[in-house]
């Protein structure tokens, strides 16, 4: 996360690490021995965690969604044995994988449930803080007999 509360360099760094996760896979993903199934498993567990981690704090924008998609395609159709030269489309590639939902989903589930536990947590921890503006506390602002604003 930058001062500009951009999440592209984050992301992008994210996006080498899982490449070179799945690149290191690749016999995996050429070998006839291992099943499709098996091969998702191997790819939920050791590129999307790489992928993923800290996702849930990620600002995201068209052109990181993008970003993610073509990563996420590029490992999918290693997996499916396809190229882009076999014209075959995206959502045909992960119905055969048997993969409901693109990354992109997956990271705003994970938006979604961590914004659950912000708004759960003690008013006094620093992302609910953050969530709703406060920047004093109401039982200080008693003590100090001085004004602030909170919301």
């Amino acid at each position: 996360m930058s001062d500009t509360a951009d999440s592209c360099a984050d992301i992008e760094r994210r996006i080498g690490l899982a490449t070179g996760v799945a690149r290191s896979l690749a016999t995996v993903w050429k070998s006839k021995d291992i099943g499709i199934s098996t091969k998702v498993r191997l790819y939920n567990t050791l590129v999307l965690s790489v992928l993923l981690y800290n996702a849930k704090t990620w600002t995201m924008k068209e052109d990181l969604n993008r970003k993610l998609l073509v990563f996420e395609m590029s490992v999918l159709r290693c997996i499916a044995g396809v190229t882009r030269k076999d014209r075959r489309k995206n959502r045909d590639i992960r119905m055969e994988l048997g993969i409901t939902r693109d990354i992109v989903n997956h990271v705003r589930a994970k938006r979604i449930t961590y914004f659950g536990h912000v708004v759960r947590m003690q008013p006094t921890q620093i992302p609910n803080i953050m969530l709703y503006g406060r920047c004093r506390e109401p039982d200080l602002l008693a003590d100090q007999g001085k004004g602030g604003w909170t919301t």
